[in-house]
Protein backbone atom coordinates (compact mmCIF):
# COMPACT_ATOMS: atom_id res chain seq x y z
CA UNK A 1 0.00 0.00 0.00
CA UNK A 2 0.90 3.42 -0.62
CA UNK A 3 1.83 5.78 2.20
CA UNK A 4 -0.55 8.78 0.27
CA UNK A 5 -2.29 8.93 -2.64
CA UNK A 6 -0.04 8.66 -5.70
CA UNK A 7 -1.23 11.89 -8.34
CA UNK A 8 -1.45 11.21 -11.66
CA UNK A 9 -1.74 14.52 -14.49
CA UNK A 10 -2.58 13.35 -17.67
CA UNK A 11 -2.03 15.42 -20.79
CA UNK A 12 -5.52 15.68 -23.12
CA UNK A 13 -5.05 18.73 -24.34
CA UNK A 14 -6.65 17.80 -27.84
CA UNK A 15 -8.53 19.80 -30.29
CA UNK A 16 -12.80 18.51 -30.89
CA UNK A 17 -11.21 17.08 -34.44
CA UNK A 18 -8.44 16.49 -36.43
CA UNK A 19 -6.75 14.27 -34.11
CA UNK A 20 -8.82 10.91 -34.29
CA UNK A 21 -6.18 8.23 -33.39
CA UNK A 22 -4.93 9.96 -30.79
CA UNK A 23 -8.26 10.66 -29.11
CA UNK A 24 -9.11 7.68 -29.35
CA UNK A 25 -5.98 6.43 -27.28
CA UNK A 26 -7.09 9.05 -24.41
CA UNK A 27 -10.71 7.46 -24.62
CA UNK A 28 -9.26 4.16 -23.90
CA UNK A 29 -7.34 5.49 -21.32
CA UNK A 30 -10.13 6.98 -19.57
CA UNK A 31 -12.55 3.94 -20.24
CA UNK A 32 -9.86 1.63 -18.36
CA UNK A 33 -9.48 4.14 -15.42
CA UNK A 34 -13.40 3.50 -15.36
CA UNK A 35 -13.36 0.04 -15.29
CA UNK A 36 -10.94 -0.54 -12.14
CA UNK A 37 -10.81 -0.16 -8.33
CA UNK A 38 -7.46 2.52 -7.67
CA UNK A 39 -8.32 4.09 -4.59
CA UNK A 40 -4.21 4.27 -4.15
CA UNK A 41 -4.23 6.76 -7.39
CA UNK A 42 -5.69 10.01 -8.09
CA UNK A 43 -5.77 11.53 -11.39
CA UNK A 44 -6.36 14.67 -13.29
CA UNK A 45 -6.98 15.31 -17.05
CA UNK A 46 -5.62 18.65 -18.29
CA UNK A 47 -7.88 19.81 -20.99
CA UNK A 48 -8.09 22.80 -23.42
CA UNK A 49 -10.39 25.82 -22.91
CA UNK A 50 -13.54 25.96 -25.41
CA UNK A 51 -13.21 21.74 -26.00
CA UNK A 52 -16.18 19.08 -25.87
CA UNK A 53 -15.03 15.77 -26.84
CA UNK A 54 -13.85 14.80 -23.26
CA UNK A 55 -16.73 15.55 -21.80
CA UNK A 56 -18.83 12.66 -19.83
CA UNK A 57 -15.27 10.53 -20.40
CA UNK A 58 -13.52 11.02 -17.60
CA UNK A 59 -14.12 8.77 -14.48
CA UNK A 60 -16.62 10.83 -12.11
CA UNK A 61 -14.20 10.89 -9.27
CA UNK A 62 -11.46 12.13 -11.32
CA UNK A 63 -10.55 16.21 -11.62
CA UNK A 64 -10.57 17.85 -14.73
CA UNK A 65 -7.78 21.13 -15.18
CA UNK A 66 -8.75 23.44 -17.66
CA UNK A 67 -6.19 25.23 -20.10
CA UNK A 68 -6.09 28.12 -22.30
CA UNK A 69 -4.94 26.85 -25.83
CA UNK A 70 -2.34 27.84 -27.67
CA UNK A 71 -3.01 31.94 -28.90
CA UNK A 72 -6.81 31.33 -27.50
CA UNK A 73 -9.00 30.20 -29.37
CA UNK A 74 -7.17 31.49 -32.73
CA UNK A 75 -5.25 27.93 -32.89
CA UNK A 76 -8.38 25.45 -32.32
CA UNK A 77 -10.32 27.46 -34.98
CA UNK A 78 -7.40 27.30 -37.37
CA UNK A 79 -6.56 23.60 -36.67
CA UNK A 80 -10.11 22.91 -37.27
CA UNK A 81 -10.42 25.22 -40.60
CA UNK A 82 -6.75 24.33 -41.55
CA UNK A 83 -5.57 21.07 -40.22
CA UNK A 84 -2.12 20.34 -42.91
CA UNK A 85 -1.22 24.02 -42.52
CA UNK A 86 -1.44 23.64 -38.88
CA UNK A 87 0.73 20.01 -39.33
CA UNK A 88 3.26 22.37 -41.31
CA UNK A 89 3.32 25.64 -39.32
CA UNK A 90 3.42 23.74 -35.72
CA UNK A 91 7.47 22.53 -36.05
CA UNK A 92 8.40 25.42 -37.51
CA UNK A 93 6.51 27.77 -34.91
CA UNK A 94 7.78 24.91 -32.17
CA UNK A 95 11.70 25.58 -32.73
CA UNK A 96 10.93 29.24 -32.47
CA UNK A 97 8.83 29.50 -29.27
CA UNK A 98 10.97 28.15 -26.12
CA UNK A 99 9.89 24.74 -24.31
CA UNK A 100 9.04 25.85 -20.83
CA UNK A 101 7.45 23.94 -18.11
CA UNK A 102 4.30 25.91 -17.99
CA UNK A 103 2.36 24.02 -15.98
CA UNK A 104 4.68 22.40 -13.59
CA UNK A 105 4.00 24.98 -10.89
CA UNK A 106 0.31 24.86 -11.50
CA UNK A 107 0.79 20.70 -11.26
CA UNK A 108 3.16 20.88 -8.23
CA UNK A 109 0.42 22.91 -6.21
CA UNK A 110 -1.70 20.43 -7.07
CA UNK A 111 0.65 17.82 -5.80
CA UNK A 112 1.12 15.84 -9.00
CA UNK A 113 3.71 13.08 -8.82
CA UNK A 114 3.79 11.97 -12.51
CA UNK A 115 2.99 13.20 -15.54
CA UNK A 116 1.50 11.29 -18.05
CA UNK A 117 2.08 12.54 -21.95
CA UNK A 118 -0.42 10.33 -23.99
CA UNK A 119 0.79 11.68 -27.61
CA UNK A 120 3.91 12.89 -29.35
CA UNK A 121 3.63 16.75 -29.27
CA UNK A 122 2.33 16.67 -25.40
CA UNK A 123 3.36 18.76 -22.54
CA UNK A 124 6.70 20.02 -21.65
CA UNK A 125 7.69 19.26 -17.82
CA UNK A 126 10.02 18.60 -15.04
CA UNK A 127 8.09 16.64 -13.22
CA UNK A 128 8.90 12.59 -14.18
CA UNK A 129 6.45 11.69 -17.20
CA UNK A 130 5.75 8.62 -19.44
CA UNK A 131 5.59 9.21 -23.42
CA UNK A 132 4.17 7.60 -25.84
CA UNK A 133 5.42 8.14 -28.75
CA UNK A 134 3.42 6.30 -31.07
CA UNK A 135 5.39 5.75 -34.23
CA UNK A 136 8.16 6.54 -36.60
CA UNK A 137 6.56 6.84 -39.48
CA UNK A 138 8.51 9.98 -40.86
CA UNK A 139 11.33 7.11 -41.29
CA UNK A 140 9.36 4.96 -43.48
CA UNK A 141 7.92 7.28 -45.84
CA UNK A 142 9.73 10.39 -45.34
CA UNK A 143 8.07 12.14 -49.28
CA UNK A 144 4.55 12.46 -46.94
CA UNK A 145 6.19 15.09 -44.37
CA UNK A 146 8.02 18.34 -44.97
CA UNK A 147 11.77 18.56 -43.95
CA UNK A 148 10.25 20.78 -40.71
CA UNK A 149 8.34 18.02 -39.85
CA UNK A 150 10.97 15.62 -40.10
CA UNK A 151 13.24 17.51 -37.49
CA UNK A 152 10.59 17.92 -35.38
CA UNK A 153 10.37 14.78 -34.73
CA UNK A 154 13.37 13.37 -34.73
CA UNK A 155 14.94 16.41 -32.50
CA UNK A 156 11.43 17.16 -30.32
CA UNK A 157 10.14 13.46 -29.78
CA UNK A 158 13.26 12.11 -29.60
CA UNK A 159 14.22 14.55 -26.93
CA UNK A 160 10.88 13.63 -25.14
CA UNK A 161 12.08 9.75 -25.13
CA UNK A 162 15.10 10.58 -23.82
CA UNK A 163 14.24 12.63 -21.08
CA UNK A 164 11.08 10.89 -20.04
CA UNK A 165 11.07 8.47 -16.99
CA UNK A 166 10.05 5.32 -19.34
CA UNK A 167 8.82 5.05 -22.89
CA UNK A 168 5.70 3.56 -23.58
CA UNK A 169 5.43 1.13 -26.91
CA UNK A 170 1.90 -0.42 -28.18
CA UNK A 171 3.64 -2.75 -30.21
CA UNK A 172 7.00 -5.05 -30.70
CA UNK A 173 7.71 -2.67 -34.12
CA UNK A 174 7.38 0.60 -32.21
CA UNK A 175 9.94 -0.77 -30.00
CA UNK A 176 12.43 -1.93 -32.60
CA UNK A 177 12.16 1.43 -34.38
CA UNK A 178 12.97 3.72 -30.86
CA UNK A 179 16.35 1.37 -30.25
CA UNK A 180 16.94 0.84 -33.68
CA UNK A 181 16.46 4.81 -34.67
CA UNK A 182 16.67 6.83 -31.79
CA UNK A 183 19.17 4.94 -29.70
CA UNK A 184 16.47 4.73 -26.96
CA UNK A 185 17.32 1.96 -24.05
CA UNK A 186 15.63 -1.01 -24.43
CA UNK A 187 15.28 -0.83 -20.58
CA UNK A 188 13.56 2.25 -20.40
CA UNK A 189 10.98 1.09 -22.85
CA UNK A 190 7.17 -0.93 -21.83
CA UNK A 191 5.35 -2.78 -24.48
CA UNK A 192 1.95 -2.33 -23.56
CA UNK A 193 -0.53 -2.62 -26.07
CA UNK A 194 -4.02 -0.45 -26.20
CA UNK A 195 -7.51 -1.64 -26.65
CA UNK A 196 -9.84 0.22 -28.55
CA UNK A 197 -12.57 2.32 -26.42
CA UNK A 198 -15.24 0.30 -24.87
CA UNK A 199 -18.49 0.94 -27.23
CA UNK A 200 -22.26 0.88 -26.25
CA UNK A 201 -23.78 -0.45 -29.11
CA UNK A 202 -27.60 0.75 -27.26
CA UNK A 203 -26.56 4.16 -28.43
CA UNK A 204 -28.36 6.41 -30.16
CA UNK A 205 -26.88 7.06 -33.76
CA UNK A 206 -27.72 9.81 -35.63
CA UNK A 207 -25.98 8.44 -39.09
CA UNK A 208 -28.95 7.08 -41.51
CA UNK A 209 -29.62 6.54 -45.40
CA UNK A 210 -26.85 4.04 -45.31
CA UNK A 211 -27.73 0.81 -47.40
CA UNK A 212 -28.33 -1.74 -44.99
CA UNK A 213 -24.61 -3.57 -46.51
CA UNK A 214 -21.49 -2.31 -46.57
CA UNK A 215 -17.97 -2.04 -46.25
CA UNK A 216 -16.30 0.64 -43.95
CA UNK A 217 -13.03 2.20 -44.07
CA UNK A 218 -12.46 5.19 -40.60
CA UNK A 219 -9.49 6.93 -40.96
CA UNK A 220 -8.25 10.23 -41.31
CA UNK A 221 -7.85 11.02 -44.95
CA UNK A 222 -3.99 11.32 -45.10
CA UNK A 223 -1.74 10.17 -47.49
CA UNK A 224 -0.09 6.54 -45.95
CA UNK A 225 -4.03 5.51 -45.02
CA UNK A 226 -3.74 4.57 -48.85
CA UNK A 227 -7.36 5.33 -49.84
CA UNK A 228 -6.57 6.32 -53.23
CA UNK A 229 -5.53 2.35 -53.85
CA UNK A 230 -8.74 1.45 -52.01
CA UNK A 231 -10.69 3.57 -55.05
CA UNK A 232 -9.02 1.88 -57.57
CA UNK A 233 -10.08 -1.63 -55.86
CA UNK A 234 -13.28 -0.18 -55.73
CA UNK A 235 -13.73 0.41 -59.29
CA UNK A 236 -12.42 -3.38 -60.18
CA UNK A 237 -15.20 -4.07 -58.25
CA UNK A 238 -17.24 -2.15 -60.20
CA UNK A 239 -16.18 -2.94 -63.40
CA UNK A 240 -16.65 -6.88 -62.40
CA UNK A 241 -20.32 -6.28 -61.72
CA UNK A 242 -20.20 -6.54 -57.81
CA UNK A 243 -21.78 -3.12 -56.50
CA UNK A 244 -20.32 -3.19 -52.68
CA UNK A 245 -20.90 0.15 -51.24
CA UNK A 246 -18.60 1.52 -49.32
CA UNK A 247 -18.53 4.09 -46.41
CA UNK A 248 -15.67 6.44 -45.84
CA UNK A 249 -15.55 8.24 -42.55
CA UNK A 250 -12.76 10.54 -40.71
CA UNK A 251 -12.19 14.15 -40.81
CA UNK A 252 -10.81 15.77 -44.13
CA UNK A 253 -7.49 16.72 -45.21
CA UNK A 254 -5.84 18.16 -48.20
CA UNK A 255 -6.39 15.10 -50.38
CA UNK A 256 -9.90 14.51 -49.45
CA UNK A 257 -10.98 16.72 -52.60
CA UNK A 258 -8.65 15.07 -54.52
CA UNK A 259 -9.78 11.27 -53.51
CA UNK A 260 -13.66 12.81 -54.03
CA UNK A 261 -12.56 13.90 -57.62
CA UNK A 262 -11.32 10.08 -58.04
CA UNK A 263 -14.43 8.92 -57.03
CA UNK A 264 -16.13 11.19 -60.15
CA UNK A 265 -13.81 10.26 -62.49
CA UNK A 266 -14.26 6.32 -61.85
CA UNK A 267 -17.76 6.61 -61.95
CA UNK A 268 -18.15 5.20 -58.03
CA UNK A 269 -20.58 8.04 -56.54
CA UNK A 270 -23.44 5.66 -56.49
CA UNK A 271 -21.60 3.63 -54.56
CA UNK A 272 -19.10 5.74 -52.28
CA UNK A 273 -20.48 7.70 -49.17
CA UNK A 274 -17.75 10.23 -47.62
CA UNK A 275 -19.08 11.65 -43.89
CA UNK A 276 -16.62 13.55 -42.53
CA UNK A 277 -15.76 13.13 -38.63
CA UNK A 278 -18.86 11.17 -37.16
CA UNK A 279 -19.75 10.75 -33.31
CA UNK A 280 -18.45 8.26 -31.23
CA UNK A 281 -22.60 6.93 -31.17
CA UNK A 282 -22.13 6.91 -34.89
CA UNK A 283 -19.42 5.19 -35.23
CA UNK A 284 -19.92 2.46 -32.88
CA UNK A 285 -23.07 1.72 -35.47
CA UNK A 286 -21.18 1.56 -38.41
CA UNK A 287 -18.36 -0.74 -37.11
CA UNK A 288 -20.41 -3.02 -35.78
CA UNK A 289 -23.16 -3.14 -38.46
CA UNK A 290 -20.35 -2.93 -41.82
CA UNK A 291 -19.98 -6.44 -43.64
CA UNK A 292 -16.44 -5.90 -43.79
CA UNK A 293 -13.84 -3.36 -42.43
CA UNK A 294 -11.17 -2.77 -44.73
CA UNK A 295 -7.75 -0.94 -44.06
CA UNK A 296 -5.36 -0.92 -46.66
CA UNK A 297 -2.90 1.34 -44.63
CA UNK A 298 0.46 1.57 -45.72
CA UNK A 299 1.74 2.26 -42.24
CA UNK A 300 0.83 1.31 -38.94
CA UNK A 301 2.56 1.27 -35.50
CA UNK A 302 -1.32 -0.33 -33.97
CA UNK A 303 -4.17 -0.36 -35.73
CA UNK A 304 -6.92 0.43 -32.91
CA UNK A 305 -9.36 -0.23 -35.76
CA UNK A 306 -8.56 -3.69 -36.64
CA UNK A 307 -9.32 -4.41 -32.98
CA UNK A 308 -12.39 -2.08 -32.36
CA UNK A 309 -13.58 -3.68 -35.36
CA UNK A 310 -13.06 -7.67 -34.42
CA UNK A 311 -14.60 -7.01 -30.83
CA UNK A 312 -17.48 -5.61 -32.50
CA UNK A 313 -17.84 -8.91 -34.11
CA UNK A 314 -17.08 -7.93 -37.72
CA UNK A 315 -14.51 -9.03 -39.74
CA UNK A 316 -11.57 -7.34 -41.21
CA UNK A 317 -9.42 -7.32 -44.29
CA UNK A 318 -6.09 -5.55 -44.02
CA UNK A 319 -2.67 -4.59 -45.42
CA UNK A 320 -0.30 -7.24 -44.92
CA UNK A 321 2.59 -4.63 -43.74
CA UNK A 322 4.83 -5.75 -40.97
CA UNK A 323 2.12 -4.89 -38.15
CA UNK A 324 -0.87 -6.67 -39.33
CA UNK A 325 0.02 -10.09 -39.25
CA UNK A 326 1.69 -9.54 -35.71
CA UNK A 327 -1.74 -8.26 -34.87
CA UNK A 328 -4.35 -10.32 -36.12
CA UNK A 329 -2.66 -13.40 -36.73
CA UNK A 330 -4.69 -16.08 -38.62
CA UNK A 331 -8.06 -13.99 -37.70
CA UNK A 332 -8.18 -11.70 -40.63
CA UNK A 333 -7.59 -11.54 -44.62
CA UNK A 334 -4.23 -10.09 -45.46
CA UNK A 335 -3.63 -7.90 -48.73
CA UNK A 336 -1.07 -6.39 -50.58
CA UNK A 337 -1.86 -2.60 -50.28
CA UNK A 338 0.11 -1.33 -53.32
CA UNK A 339 -2.50 -4.22 -55.83
CA UNK A 340 -6.10 -3.34 -56.22
CA UNK A 341 -6.40 -6.22 -57.47
CA UNK A 342 -5.34 -8.33 -54.58
CA UNK A 343 -7.48 -5.74 -52.50
CA UNK A 344 -10.25 -6.53 -54.59
CA UNK A 345 -10.15 -10.18 -54.55
CA UNK A 346 -9.81 -10.47 -50.97
CA UNK A 347 -13.05 -7.83 -50.09
CA UNK A 348 -14.90 -9.73 -52.53
CA UNK A 349 -13.65 -13.22 -50.72
CA UNK A 350 -15.16 -12.16 -47.37
CA UNK A 351 -18.48 -10.11 -48.71
CA UNK A 352 -19.53 -13.04 -50.80
CA UNK A 353 -18.28 -15.75 -48.29
CA UNK A 354 -19.94 -15.96 -44.89
CA UNK A 355 -18.91 -19.26 -43.73
CA UNK A 356 -15.33 -17.73 -43.93
CA UNK A 357 -16.53 -14.71 -42.19
CA UNK A 358 -17.93 -16.32 -39.01
CA UNK A 359 -14.86 -18.54 -39.19
CA UNK A 360 -12.71 -15.18 -38.94
CA UNK A 361 -15.00 -14.10 -36.04
CA UNK A 362 -14.67 -16.56 -33.69
CA UNK A 363 -10.83 -16.78 -34.28
CA UNK A 364 -10.91 -12.74 -33.53
CA UNK A 365 -13.37 -13.38 -30.53
CA UNK A 366 -11.14 -15.92 -29.18
CA UNK A 367 -7.45 -14.02 -29.73
CA UNK A 368 -8.36 -11.11 -28.17
CA UNK A 369 -9.62 -12.66 -24.64
CA UNK A 370 -7.11 -10.56 -22.66
CA UNK A 371 -7.57 -7.44 -24.87
CA UNK A 372 -9.58 -5.66 -22.12
CA UNK A 373 -9.83 -2.04 -20.83
CA UNK A 374 -9.37 -3.28 -16.76
CA UNK A 375 -6.64 -4.65 -17.62
CA UNK A 376 -5.05 -1.23 -20.18
CA UNK A 377 -5.92 0.30 -16.74
CA UNK A 378 -4.12 -1.99 -14.26
CA UNK A 379 -0.83 -2.08 -16.28
CA UNK A 380 -0.86 1.44 -16.19
CA UNK A 381 -1.13 1.58 -12.99
CA UNK A 382 1.88 -0.61 -12.78
CA UNK A 383 3.74 1.25 -14.95
CA UNK A 384 3.04 4.67 -13.02
CA UNK A 385 3.88 2.82 -9.69
CA UNK A 386 7.41 1.57 -11.67
CA UNK A 387 8.19 5.78 -12.56
CA UNK A 388 8.47 6.43 -8.77
CA UNK A 389 10.10 3.35 -7.46
CA UNK A 390 7.04 1.56 -6.14
CA UNK A 391 7.06 -1.99 -6.49
CA UNK A 392 4.21 -3.18 -8.65
CA UNK A 393 1.69 -5.65 -7.56
CA UNK A 394 1.31 -8.72 -9.00
CA UNK A 395 -2.01 -7.76 -10.58
CA UNK A 396 -0.44 -4.97 -12.62
CA UNK A 397 2.21 -7.53 -13.29
CA UNK A 398 -0.25 -10.29 -14.92
CA UNK A 399 -2.56 -7.67 -16.54
CA UNK A 400 0.58 -6.48 -18.33
CA UNK A 401 1.13 -10.02 -19.35
CA UNK A 402 -1.97 -10.48 -20.76
CA UNK A 403 -2.19 -7.87 -22.76
CA UNK A 404 1.31 -8.42 -24.52
CA UNK A 405 -0.26 -12.38 -24.94
CA UNK A 406 -2.95 -11.08 -27.75
CA UNK A 407 0.36 -10.24 -30.02
CA UNK A 408 1.76 -13.54 -29.26
CA UNK A 409 1.13 -16.21 -31.84
CA UNK A 410 -1.34 -18.89 -31.21
CA UNK A 411 -3.75 -20.94 -33.31
CA UNK A 412 -7.28 -19.50 -32.75
CA UNK A 413 -9.41 -22.35 -34.17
Amino acid sequence: MLSSKLKIAIDARLPDVGQGGVQQVLVSLADAFSTIEDENFARIWIVLEATTWWQGLFPPQDEVLTVPAPLGGVSLKLTRAFPKLVSRLFPIVSRIMPRRPHLDEVLLSKGVDLVHIPYQDGLFTNLPFVYNPHDLQHIYFPNFFRHSQIQHRNHFWKDSCRRATLVLSASPLVTKDLTDHWEISADKIRLIPIPPPLRLTNLQASVSNFPSEFCLYPAVFWPHKNHINLLRAWSKLNESGHDIPLILVGAETHITDELKQEVVRLGLTQLITFTGHVSNADLTMLLSKARVVVIPSLFEAMSLTVWDAQLLGTVVACSNIELFPLQVGNTALLFDPLDPDDIANKVLTLWTDSVLRSSLIRKASSRLTHLTSSNYGLAMLGIYLECVNHEQTYETREARTALVSVLEDSDTE
